[in-house]
């Protein structure tokens, strides 16, 4: 093979993505015992090893792919995105019998297309990577544009973004799916602070967020009949708030899967119950709750263990992203480690009671194809940056 054609792989990053792949593996076969599904436990283990090949494939073929057409195909995927996406909310409102066969409802949200003998598809969980890679081409664009930053060209770029961003923000939101709406936003709120934005509109941003979450919780003490019907969308979020705020009070019912979680991972010790061992039932095992298995099939080295490689991850991303000359690069790596970061807090803090529970999963760990999937295909442009900078260093 030519010198020059061949690409440069980053074996650190691949390495700590395996040990993921391996400790998600183990994490659902631990939680078999407890999985409560339509179908087997050890059905949803053959379909994540399977989904874990197609992921590390898909990672492969991207990453021998020329950059400038995967960059073009973005743009045709979120146009497609948005049709799916709105569809979704169609049969929501509508319930239309011909589309039941490939739209399903799960706990309450349309959020999935079925896929006969291979699972579900979750069209939001590519929106939220799509929109990691059109933002940074959007501010490479406007930089291009308006050499000089001041107010006018800051709100031009922030209400570019912003026609982009909220159409699906809103669609992925009616669903209803606020944890991956909250996601997409803290992405946007990253690459917004890396972009060379005035700080100011940061702050702005964020005092604009805490007034309206202050209003609300005003309104909420006047009338919560109007804010969990109309703001919040019905008692089941304010339910899982109180289960959050009191489990040992609502044990048997908004309470229990935090109760429970809690109770299985305080009692775990050093070394846990080995695996296959959980003593309690708990819910959403293989997904929300994957860091509850972990922590008590393998106590608290199993936790550190899930931990450590997610910060690794995070930190590999950060070092190539600081390493990288391109601006819409960097823009890319301040998206992507946001979002992790978040999912990976918001996870790990709700199973352990410090945050409320959201229905986040934790990257590259829980079980879900699309997730997996989606995070495989962004990865690929990651090992691209990669090979790009080495490829320049060795040259020089």
């Amino acid at each position: 093979m030519n010198e020059k054609s061949e690409k440069k792989i980053d074996y650190i990053l691949l390495a700590i993505l395996f040990c993921m792949s391996m400790l998600s593996l183990l994490a659902i076969y631990s939680a078999l015992p407890w999985i409560n599904s339509n179908y087997s436990g050890s059905t949803i283990l053959l379909k994540q090893v399977i989904w874990h090949i197609l992921g590390y494939g898909t990672l492969f073929v991207l990453f021998k792919m020329d950059r400038d057409k995967l960059e073009n195909l973005v743009y045709i995927f979120y146009y497609i995105l948005m049709f799916l996406l709105l569809l979704l909310i169609i049969q929501q409102k509508f319930e239309f019998s011909f589309l039941k066969k490939i739209i399903v409802s799960i706990n309450g949200s349309y959020c999935w297309y079925t896929i006969p003998k291979i699972g579900t598809f979750q069209p939001s969980e590519f929106m939220k990577i799509v929109l990691i890679i059109l933002v940074p081409l959007i501010i490479e664009r406007h930089h291009v544009n308006y050499p000089i930053n001041n107010l006018q060209t800051d709100v031009i770029l922030v209400f570019d973004i912003l026609k982009l961003v909220i159409p699906p923000c809103i669609l992925i939101y009616i669903q209803p799916d606020s944890g991956l709406t909250l996601i997409i936003l803290f992405s946007l709120v990253a690459m917004l602070f890396v972009s060379g934005i005035k700080r100011e509109w940061i702050v702005i941003g964020v005092s604009v967020v805490i007034i309206i979450v202050a209003i609300v919780g005003i309104m909420y003490l006047v009338d919560p009949d109007f804010v969990i019907k109309y703001i919040i969308g019905g008692t089941y979020k304010i339910n899982r708030i109180y289960g959050w705020l009191y489990p040992e009070k609502y044990i048997s019912t908004y309470g229990h899967q935090l109760y429970t979680s809690l109770l299985a991972i305080g009692s775990a010790g050093v070394n846990g119950y080995g695996i296959q061992n959980v003593p309690l039932y708990i819910a959403e095992s293989q997904t929300d709750f994957i860091f509850a298995i972990i922590a008590s099939s393998f106590g608290l080295i199993g936790a550190l263990i899930a931990w450590g490689l997610s910060l690794a991850l995070d930190m590999r991303l950060l070092y190539i992203g600081m390493r990288t000359r391109k601006g819409k690069n960097k823009y890319i790596i301040a998206g992507l480690v946001g979002i992790l970061a978040f999912q990976q807090i918001e996870n790990m803090g709700m199973i352990i009671g410090l945050l409320p529970i959201t229905g986040i999963t934790l990257p590259f760990i829980s079980a879900g194809g699309s997730s997996l999937l989606s995070y495989m295909i962004i990865f690929a442009l990651v090992f691209q940056m990669f090979n790009d900078f080495e490829k320049k260093e060795n040259n020089l």
